[in-house]
């Protein structure tokens, strides 16, 4: 349905909708807002003659109708197009200055390109429709959708028409009359095809999700998940179907599609493609809110007369997961009555759920409360609850001591009845395995547990000794092996005890993760080459933001002369960094090997290719491991020591770079015996505050001498340099021989298992977290020290100082081996019960016995051997 020639000559008498110069809005004016005074200059993008020529005729027409004007700014950026009816604040106008050609112009009016553009047009509109956004408008930037209840007719759609038509002639806006369209039963907007009560999803926003490829890594998961997300309101259990695909996306996980992934991504399209319909509401009727709860989402739908108006679903977290079915069922009662608010708040409407017997409890509880009329209900944080917090958790702390060890008693009885060794020893009255020693000859019940004891200590069977070591060493905070042996065999008493003792502790998964490592790996001197040969570079910051718009520090360290540079930045991007790099390759030349670590600015495709172009090598240290780049780590804390003491409280540390630089250049470095400065040009720096009282002869003076000496004599002065840099480095061979023979580092296999620590200082907030992660695999070894362990689907580069074997094993395993070593055991003791002839302590020896031997007098010293190693066990 169209206007009728009558109705189109109605809508001439609207400035807005004649063609003609652009409107031009009083409402509001544009202001544009910096984070830097400094002005920020953009070189023009180049243009063949073609569009050049197109550029230079929309510069005549935007000139002439006063959009633009002639100016010289120090600020350029890219030309934008669109919007041109907003005035821009005179002194907002420099900001958005342009060049094209050898011409620089500004706008006048607002442009789209600017951030804060969109909002400032929308907010424009808004103002000036006024109350026609809450009669019959509705709004997006430069979108207008005029609509009409069908009780008012035809008739009332044009009213409102002009209605409309009118607030934009008063507001000065105008539009274009061959982009609007009148009268329209059914109509596309935002991706939404909308009709007299009824809206549906863009038939071809849905043929491009059914043409289009299925996901073939995260990044086109995420657009399609994106998209089917924009019309998730359509599609009924949403977050249920799309749960494997949302998991995806976690970190970690790799990208696996299998028929699962497959059964999720065809329900989703096939969701779209049954093209579901939703009902627009009608505000004087009730509304029906049905929900629903699993243990993995909860649902919801928003309905009247049997019509839907909206689905919603939202994915429960691993907290809410553990919640009853119960509990699930209010929260989705809840939740969806918050996020359809806008439909149900101030109407009457009935919530239908799956839960019957709750609303009653908890109506009672809430009924009781409702009693107390005065009543109020006022926060306290649980910390300052004193009385109430105490006598809430305090007899649980009190009783469950007592508790547990009554269990632990009338377990271990059960597990001696039900242990047939336990209970031969008990007939006997003493080990078989040393029968002649009288400390393990004392066997018995004790009548007051009825436990079987030796020496007052129960014994504890091999099935329930795990048990006995699990409860000692976590009630006492997870203690270490010397500790838990010795509160174990206060009460209790076992063969092989402390061997039991270190093997769980070692096995303890929580010990594991969170003890440190005791080795470190020897600290390599850097190998000092040929001056600039050898570099390395890394970003200190973000630091305190000067008035320059300056945050991050770009520190550049020579290896051989220790020679510093720092350059203040911006922001860490590789074309900043790259900048900075050239000042120092056009001082010093590219470097042959430059090392940093692996953050991205460092680690991108620009710089990988800019300094290919150098042919300088990149060195990357391993993740988490600043002594790998020691030389510059070290600068950037004394840089960073000196700027603090120089700015004295001022941000503006920018500006005292210079004479930090000076004093680290100028001064002597101990591992080279001289200054930097010294090294490289075979004299001392002259500082302002020394002349006159330590001058140093000029450069002029020597100069004189020839171009000989003064080559000889930095060539001294570059082996004195070397000299001393041995010298150190001797020294530090020493000390880290010294170190490693206390603690030698371990090598890893590949294969083996290995827990990875960042080897940073735990924050505030995690000061009590693990501090290893993994386990992890070791898949390659580089070296002494450095490994490529895999986890999680990724593998990466660590150092062996941040690595520890892993030895929480499943003790499935090694209880099978103990056992077999237990029966070894056994089947001794049982030969030398038989053989009345045999030592009956022989099975302490590790040595197989010939029949010869075993007929053989035991002598006195064998059993003195025997007797010292029972009385171990025994203490």
């Amino acid at each position: 349905m169209t206007l009728t020639p009558s109705e189109l000559a109605e809508l001439d008498r609207f400035r807005c909708l004649k063609p003609g110069p652009l409107g031009h809005t009083h409402l509001v004016k544009f202001r544009v807002e910096t984070k830097t005074t400094t002005p920020i200059f953009s070189r023009p993008y180049k243009m063949n003659p073609v569009a050049a020529k197109a550029t230079r005729k929309m510069i005549e027409g935007l000139l002439a109708e006063g959009v633009i004007k002639e100016t010289s700014s120090p600020w350029s950026s890219p030309g934008f197009m669109g919007f041109h009816q907003i005035a821009v604040e005179e002194e907002s106008q420099p900001k958005l200055a342009f060049m094209v050609g050898n011409k620089q112009y500004t706008f006048l009016r607002m442009a789209m390109g600017p951030r804060n553009a969109p909002s400032c047009f929308q907010r424009a509109v808004d103002a000036a429709l006024g109350t026609l956004l809450t009669r019959c408008c509705f709004v997006y930037l430069d979108d207008i959708l005029v609509y009409t209840p069908k009780e008012k007719g035809r008739e009332g759609h044009l009213r409102d028409l002009h209605d409309t038509l009118a607030a934009l002639d008063t507001a000065g806006f105008t539009t274009r009359l061959d982009k609007c369209k009148f009268c329209l039963d059914t109509l596309d907007y935002l991706g939404h095809k909308i009709s007299a009560g009824a809206i549906r999803p863009m038939f071809a926003n849905v043929e491009k999700i059914m043409r289009s490829k299925r996901p073939w890594n995260l990044a086109s998961l995420r657009r399609f998940l994106g998209m089917c997300g924009y019309y998730r309101r359509f599609i009924k259990d949403y977050s249920a179907i799309a749960r494997l695909l949302t998991d995806l996306l976690k970190g970690g996980n790799r990208f696996k599609w299998g028929k699962e992934e497959e059964s999720a991504y065809g329900g989703l399209v096939q969701a779209l493609l049954d093209e579901p319909v939703l009902t627009s509401p009608n505000w004087d009727e009730e509304f029906r809110l049905e929900v629903d709860a699993s243990k993995e989402a909860i649902g919801g739908v928003l309905m009247q007369k049997g019509k839907v108006i909206s689905y919603g679903s939202h994915r429960l977290t691993e907290a809410e997961r553990q919640w009853s079915a119960t509990e699930r069922e209010i929260y989705a009662g809840v939740y969806f009555t918050q996020k359809f608010a806008y439909y149900l708040s101030n109407t009457t409407f009935t919530l239908i759920d799956e839960t019957r017997d709750p609303h009653m409890r908890f109506g009672r509880w809430i009924g009781i409360l409702q009693q107390f009329g005065d009543m109020k209900i006022q926060y306290r944080k649980g910390s300052t609850n004193y009385a109430a917090d105490y006598l809430s958790r305090d007899i649980e702390v009190e009783f469950s001591p007592i508790e547990s060890r009554i269990r632990t008693l009338d377990d271990l009885r059960k597990a001696q009845a039900d242990d047939e060794e336990c209970l031969e020893w008990c007939q006997r009255g003493a080990f078989p395995v040393a029968s002649g020693l009288k400390r393990y000859e004392n066997i018995k019940r004790d009548p007051r547990t009825n436990l079987i004891v030796l020496h007052g200590k129960a014994i504890v069977p091999r099935g329930f000794r795990t048990r006995i070591l699990q409860d000692l060493h976590e009630s006492t905070g997870h203690v270490g092996i010397n500790k838990l042996f010795e509160l174990s065999r206060r009460a209790y008493f076992w063969p092989s005890q402390k061997e039991d003792c270190r093997r769980f502790v070692n096995e303890c998964e929580g010990c594991t993760r969170t003890r440190a490592t005791q080795h470190r790996a020897v600290l390599r001197p850097y190998e000092s080459g040929d001056l600039f040969a050898d570099m390395q570079a890394d970003i200190c910051g973000p630091l305190p933001k000067t008035s320059r718009g300056n945050e991050y520090l770009l520190v550049v360290v020579d290896q051989a002369s220790r020679f510093p540079w720092a350059f203040p930045l911006m922001e860490t991007t590789s074309a900043a960094i790259l900048e900075k790099l050239g000042e120092v390759f056009a001082l010093a030349g590219a470097p042959c090997r430059l090392g940093m670590d692996q953050a991205q600015y460092f680690t991108s495709g620009l710089t990988r290719t800019v300094l290919e172009m150098y042919q300088t090598e990149i060195i990357k240290g391993p993740l988490y491991r600043p002594q790998a780049r020691g030389l510059v780590e070290r600068t950037i804390g004394t840089v960073k020591k000196r700027l603090a003491a120089t700015v004295n409280g001022s941000t503006e540390w920018d500006l005292c770079i210079n004479p930090v630089l000076a004093g680290l250049r100028g001064t002597k470095s101990e591992s080279l015996g001289m200054s930097p400065f010294e090294y490289l040009t075979g004299r001392e720096m002259r500082f302002p505050s020394l002349v006159g009282i330590a001058e140093v002869p000029p450069i002029q003076d020597e100069a004189r001498a020839g171009d000989v000496d003064r080559a000889e004599r930095i060539r001294q002065v570059l082996m004195r340099g070397r000299q001393t840099a041995e010298i150190t480095s001797r020294l530090k061979s020493v000390q880290n021989v010294l170190r490693t023979r206390s603690t030698p580092v371990p090598e890893f296999q590949v294969g083996q298992l290995v827990l990875y620590s960042k080897g940073l200082k735990p924050r505030r907030k995690s000061a009590i977290a693990s501090l290893f992660l993994g386990p992890l695999e070791v898949v390659k070894r580089y070296g002494p020290y450095i490994y490529k362990v895999k986890g999680g689907g990724e593998s990466f580069i660590a150092h062996v100082d941040n690595l520890k074997l892993y030895t929480g094993k499943k003790r499935v395993a090694q209880d099978a081996e103990g056992e077999k070593e237990r029966k070894r055991r056994r089947d001794m003791v049982r030969r030398t019960e038989e053989d009345p002839e045999i030592p009956r302590y022989e099975w302490l020896s590790r040595k197989k016995k010939t029949r010869e031997d075993r007929t053989k007098k035991t002598d006195p010293e064998s059993l003195g051997r025997a007797e010292k190693h029972a009385e171990e066990e025994m203490s």
